[in-house]
Formats: C-alpha cells, sequence, structure tokens
C-alpha cells in the first residue's frame, strides 16, 4: 500500500528546502510520493520514498543515482536536476516514529507528456533527437566513474528477477518456466564495456516531457542500475508497440527504428551481434514486467489498470509475440538503414 504523509514530516521536508508546508502540493505517486513546489516562479518536485525496511544500502543506491544524473547534467543530458538542501545536501533522510524517509527534490520537467497525434511532435525529427540523446547517454556511460562509496547495482540484483518469490507458483507455472530459461540465457552473455554500463533502466514514453515540441527532459531515473545499452533501448521500443497487434507494431518499428537509430549513432554504435538480440530481450523484457506488475498488484496499487495490462502481457509472454515482428537479419537490416 502505498505511505501516508504525517503534517509533521511534511513539515519536516520544507525546512528542508526552506519553504512553506502549505505551499507543498501533492501531485501523485506510491512508492515514492511526490510534492510539487514553487520558488520564485520556478517549479520544483520533492521525492518520498519509506520502507520499514530501508537501511543504508537504500541511502548508498540514491545518492549512485543522484551522482549519475548530476553527471548526465554536466554533460548537456536534459535531465530534471536534483537540487540541494538547505543542508548542501542532494540526499536527506528524516526518521520520525521508527520509520525512515528519504528525501530529494528536483527541478520540474517544463512541459507534457508527447502527444503521439500532433505530427508536429511525433515525428521522424523528433524520433531522431531521442536517439541522439539515448546514443550520448550510452556514449557518456561507457566513460562514468561511479563514486568510490557508492555504485548503482547490477541489474542481476533487480528485486523483479526473483520471479520465484514474487508470482504465484500455480497461476504462473507456464510464465515462471519460461522465465527461468530466459534468465539463464541472460545470464550467460558478456559485458563489454562497449556494450554494458550505467544506464536510465526505465526509459519509456512516460518517463520524459516535451516542451514547446523540441525540448526534452528526461526523469524517473530510479530503476538506473548497470545492464546492456540495448535493452536499454528495448524498453523504449517496448513501450511504442505492448499494446498493437503485430502488424501494426511492425510498421510502427519500421518507421521508428530508422530515425532513432540515425540519431543514436551519432554518438553511438551497437555492434550487429547486439542488434540480432533485440528479439529476445524484447521477449525477456515482457517477462521482467509481467513479474514488476504482479509485485506492484501484490503491495496493493489499484490507481491504475494493473490487472488489464498484467492479462495483455501475460498473453505475449506465452505466444512468444516480441519475437514474431522481424527475424534476426531483419532486425539488423532495419538498424542499417538509420
Amino acid at each position: 500500500m502505498s505511505f501516508e504523509i504525517s503534517h509533521s514530516l511534511l513539515k519536516q521536508v520544507a525546512r528542508l528546502y526552506n519553504i512553506d508546508s502549505r505551499g507543498l502540493k501533492f501531485e501523485g505517486g506510491f512508492d515514492h510520493l511526490f510534492y510539487g513546489y514553487s520558488i520564485k516562479g520556478k517549479e520544483f518536485l520533492i521525492r518520498i520514498k519509506t520502507d520499514m525496511n530501508l537501511d543504508k544500502k537504500s541511502f548508498i543506491q540514491i545518492k549512485a543515482e543522484v551522482d549519475w544524473i548530476n553527471y548526465l547534467a554536466q554533460n548537456d543530458i536534459p535531465v530534471s536536476k536534483p537540487q540541494l538542501s538547505c543542508n548542501n545536501k542532494y540526499v536527506e533522510e528524516i526518521r520520525i516514529d521508527n520509520k525512515s524517509y528519504i528525501v530529494i527534490s528536483f527541478s520540474k520537467a517544463l512541459g507534457n507528456y508527447i502527444n503521439f497525434r500532433d505530427p508536429d511532435e511525433w515525428n521522424d525529427t523528433l524520433w531522431e533527437k531521442m536517439g541522439e540523446i539515448l546514443g550520448k547517454m550510452h556514449s557518456l556511460s561507457a566513460d562514468f566513474v561511479p563514486h568510490m562509496n557508492y555504485k548503482r547495482i547490477e541489474f542481476e540484483e533487480d528485486i523483479f528477477l526473483k520471479y520465484d518469490i514474487i508470482l504465484d507458483h500455480e497461476k504462473d507455472k507456464d510464465i515462471i518456466e519460461l522465465y527461468s530459461s530466459l534468465i539463464n540465457w541472460i545470464s550467460t552473455l558478456s559485458k563489454p564495456k562497449n556494450a554494458y554500463g550505467i544506464v536510465h533502466g526505465d526509459l519509456n514514453w512516460g518517463n520524459y516531457y516535451i516542451y514547446n515540441k523540441t525540448r526534452f527532459t528526461l526523469f524517473d531515473f530510479d530503476s538506473c542500475c548497470y545492464n546492456w545499452f540495448i535493452y536499454d533501448m528495448v524498453i523504449l521500443i517496448w513501450s511504442l508497440i505492448w499494446e498493437k497487434p503485430v502488424k501494426s507494431a511492425i510498421k510502427v518499428l519500421q518507421e521508428f527504428i530508422p530515425s532513432f537509430y540515425r540519431g543514436y549513432s551519432k554518438y553511438f554504435t551497437l555492434d550487429d551481434k547486439w542488434i540480432i538480440l533485440m528479439p529476445d530481450f524484447l521477449y525477456f523484457h515482457d517477462f521482467f514486467l509481467y513479474t514488476a506488475i504482479s509485485e506492484t498488484i501484490n503491495a496493493g496499487n489499484t490507481t491504475e489498470d494493473y490487472p488489464s495490462m498484467l492479462e495483455i502481457i501475460r498473453k505475449r509472454c506465452l505466444s512468444g509475440e516480441s519475437k514474431a515482428y522481424f527475424t534476426h537479419e531483419e532486425w539488423i537490416k532495419l538498424f542499417t538503414t538509420s
């Protein structure tokens, strides 16, 4: 269940940023709650995370997240930048009644979510620009040196890979068997510097805003981790097509990928041996999300239509739809025609 924020906690949070708690406006959230505020006409968000099991490792992981975001900002990636508190800290911890709350403030992204029905926004210029941003991010990742005292987790440490704990062994028996084989497969992959590094980890189309039809701002980096660059790309592509019939999805991919990869390859390129794994990673992502959404439902989040989404993804898992779009050779051709 999402947690409650007491008035006394909000007052402490407000003091950290020298604002009046009455100026904090609830913006939503679940495992994180977000409150908006403004200073001299500029908009900001405060992210508050709590968990009875928060420990030193949790605090270190969030400091590592902020370290990565600041590195991107310093290298001209358009991100929502962390803001220092009155204590000159990016990450603050508040303890009340034996509960720990981790607090961060970010600049608020300008604009709104992409309007897919507006051809002035949703077009090959935008696709190429998004490719440029992700390509530059992966290029920076290849050279990124984490802080000596904190580093983000490796992908295999993610809780959602612990499907045997989260999923129902009776209802999800077939899912578990297939997912187990995919995890065995992914564990055999190499992790070269030109294909593996710290990534956003959840760069779907809901985690950035566009302003004035041209200006991007990326946010929601709390899933950042060490992962394959191709998988970071997969998440973006998957979020475009997961609800579409196969023929419609193929059409979208044929339009999107050449422009996207044209932008991406201005800063970074992936060897063909990773591109041919695109359908395998797409298929893997079906199972990863099935487990993630199952865990969210188990925790009591009913704010979105997760049961319906879960059923769609379940069908994708059992049908192998992600492997039906193109052959390995067709995937390579799609990227090389950019």
